[in-house]
């Protein structure tokens, strides 16, 4: 058993956008996933990899944390994501730590803990969300000072907008053409 640390949250958008299979489907991804070891290198973070099938059901597990449609459905798969561990919760003097994890679910608990540790004080988990965009559900962490992201990148962003206008013209399009009365 091994003492697990809260791992970055940057890396639990990554491997729950990486791994969910949910999210690979909505984004038409049909290849390799990421590489894990480079991702958790990225942001500082080591752990044993465990087998893709391990982590695409963490992933989906982790998914609606970001994507329930309330508070209470994003709190309740929290919820179940950490009694699939049954962590103990200890505290150091470098922060909060859970004890007694199989050390090949080291990242998994990591990940978990993070996001334990952001609810302590987001306690809606309003700050995690699911990309409002068609066709993509990705996961982000709203760093934003009005908490009013909706998008997981610029580009998903950007096509929404586009997609309004165009609809927009549209409309106006057959109004022009279709004058009533």
């Amino acid at each position: 058993m091994v003492d697990v640390h809260p791992a970055p949250l940057a890396l639990v958008v990554a491997v729950v956008n990486g791994w969910s299979a949910r999210a690979r489907r909505e984004a038409g991804e049909r290849g390799p996933h990421p590489d894990l070891a480079a991702l958790c290198a990225a942001h500082g973070w080591q752990a044993p990899a465990p087998p893709d099938e391990q982590l695409a059901a963490l992933a989906d597990r982790l998914h609606p944390v970001f994507a329930g449609p309330s508070a209470d459905d994003r709190r309740s798969a929290l919820n179940r994501a950490i009694r699939v561990l049954s962590p103990m919760p200890q505290h150091a003097a470098q922060g909060p730590l859970w004890s007694g994890v199989d050390p090949g679910r080291r990242l998994e608990a990591g990940l978990v803990l993070a996001l334990a540790e952001h609810a302590r004080d987001d306690h809606d988990l309003t700050r995690l969300g699911a990309c409002a965009a068609d066709r993509c559900v990705d996961a982000y962490l709203d760093t934003s000072q009005a908490a009013t992201r909706r998008y997981c990148s610029l580009s998903c962003q950007n096509r929404a907008r586009v997609a309004a206008f165009r609809g927009r013209a549209r409309g106006a399009d057959r109004d022009r053409t279709h004058p009533i009365g």
